[in-house]
């Protein structure tokens, strides 16, 4: 990347909020630590980032990267799998008092995932110990009438009353638009449809269209167009966006996987790729920066 170029993008990263990245510690291998990516991201200028991962709470640990490098605003979450009970009201009350900002709905324990991806199997080169999953049904937050489980109105409050982030995981897309309906009716402000190209939770732009209209924002990630398994042409999401307008979208990374780009080098060559679909610098702005942080209100 020539100096000129290379400028032009710590520009555009200066002041960004990632809200979607994987870091070590975690069971799946990790190309760069939590404290790794902060020192990264204040080199870089970033103003906020939170580390998901869909295993262990992460809220807990922002903490102390927040201690350790005092110049981004490091937040964490839960992620409402198995190993954290699944749709667990007592676990998301423990998340918000220790300061999350986003709760997600199921990701791979989720019927969706599971259906659609199958189970996570051990593989040495990707984990860090066997880790097997024998999962005998994946979660759903809907019942066998198709109504919203008790225990998920029940985390719906809490995140409306604490005004945090709604992620809404790698649910169905059944699932989605029936949570989304009674999140915001319920009070929740701040839903964030995640991941929306990802291929097991891809939504059309008439789908994303609709959620957009009932005020939810849609998340796009650069790993759909930069991990192997997916590829998904980029103009295909500069024109969903277009379509449905950045002040609607957020762009993240999702990255964190040992064999793709670092997240900052591979949300870098996301943007390029965005502006070369015609995405203008001033709605990449917008979505990486102005809407992330109205989510985080910082």
């Amino acid at each position: 990347m020539g100096k000129e170029v290379e400028r032009e993008y710590r520009k555009l990263l200066d002041g960004a909020c990632e809200l979607h990245v994987h870091c070590s510690p975690d069971i799946i291998k990790r190309s760069v630590t939590e404290i790794e990516l902060a020192k990264m991201g204040k080199a870089f200028g970033y103003r906020a980032i939170i580390s998901k991962n869909h295993f262990t709470p992460t809220y807990d640990r922002a903490f102390y990267i927040r201690n350790i490098v005092p110049e981004i605003k490091f937040f964490g979450g839960i992620v409402l799998n198995y190993t954290l009970g699944g749709l667990n009201p007592q676990a998301v009350k423990v998340a918000i008092a220790c300061g999350a900002k986003e709760v997600w709905m199921p990701t791979f324990d989720s019927d969706n995932h599971l259906k659609k991806a199958g189970q996570i199997k051990y593989d040495p080169k990707r984990f860090v110990e066997n880790v097997n999953f024998e999962l005998k049904d994946g979660l759903k937050i809907l019942d066998d009438e198709g109504k919203i489980r008790d225990e998920v109105y029940e985390i719906l409050d809490l995140i409306s009353e604490n005004d945090i982030i709604l992620g809404t995981g790698h649910i169905s897309k059944e699932e989605i638009f029936k949570l989304v309906k009674e999140a915001r009716g319920r009070g929740v402000k701040k839903v964030l449809v995640t991941h929306v190209d990802y291929s097991v939770t891809r939504l059309t732009l008439e789908e994303q269209i609709e959620l957009a209209g009932m005020g939810a924002y849609l998340e796009h990630c650069a790993f759909s167009c930069i991990d192997s398994s997916e590829r998904l042409d980029p103009k295909k999401v500069a024109y969903t966006i277009m379509k449905v307008g950045a002040g609607k979208c957020v762009i993240s990374s999702n990255l964190g996987q040992i064999d793709n780009p670092d997240p900052i080098s591979g949300l870098i060559e996301y943007i390029r790729m965005l502006k070369d679909a015609g995405i203008e610098d001033n709605m990449i702005e917008k979505m990486l920066k102005d809407n992330p942080s109205k989510l985080l209100e910082i």
